[in-house]
């Protein structure tokens, strides 16, 4: 395999050798080093701002096992580096997730009691396996609690009392998130930590 180093504006169209002795190549009016001026079956490529002429082998261009090898390591490495990370954020991300669906289902609470006409009060009904529309209350996901301060009534009207209420997650406390909840509108604020 020959290789020749040139200068980073090489093309073959300014190659040409050298009039005396039929070696080296001349580009843009300064002569560069070269055993032997590139012919068709060179291979000219760049690498840090010197292009090198290589020639093909058997006319088939791709890289070497030892190549594709350490491109696989670089790749492990910083996967093995960056995956345990994702993994924790994943965890919380799933927290948030729950926590904005039982958030959806609180609201949806007036609703569903004006709909079946019955009033409930949490966290004590909680239990109910069905409100009277074919669903519990609220389905907490595992790991979650639901901690009503002073507990919340929803009349059959739809009305609620005043309450303040606490989403606590067990796995990721992080999640967690304090809420008033207003009398009448039952409008669902987050409190600040």
């Amino acid at each position: 395999m020959s290789t020749a180093r040139f200068c980073v504006n090489l093309t073959r169209s300014n190659i040409a050798p050298l009039p005396s002795t039929g070696k080296g190549a001349w580009l843009e009016g300064k002569r560069q080093f070269s055993p032997s001026p590139p012919s068709s079956n060179v291979k000219i490529s760049s690498c840090r701002g010197l292009f090198f002429a290589r020639k093909k082998r058997g006319g088939q261009a791709g890289f070497t096992l030892l190549e594709i090898l350490f491109v696989m390591f670089i790749v492990g490495l910083m996967t093995a580096l960056v995956a345990p990370r994702i993994g924790v954020n994943l965890d919380h991300f799933e927290a948030v997730s729950q926590r904005k669906w039982l958030e959806d289902q609180i609201t949806q609470l007036p609703r569903r009691t004006r709909y079946v006409g019955k009033s409930l009060e949490l966290p004590k009904d909680l239990d109910r396996p069905d409100l009277g529309d074919g669903a519990p209350p609220l389905e907490l996901p595992v790991g979650w609690q639901l901690i009503a301060t002073p507990p919340l009534r929803i009349s059959p009207s739809g009305a609620c009392s005043a309450a303040t209420l606490e989403l606590r997650s067990e796995k990721d406390p992080g999640a967690s998130q304090r809420y008033q909840l207003t009398e009448l509108d039952c409008e669902l604020r987050a409190l600040p930590d």
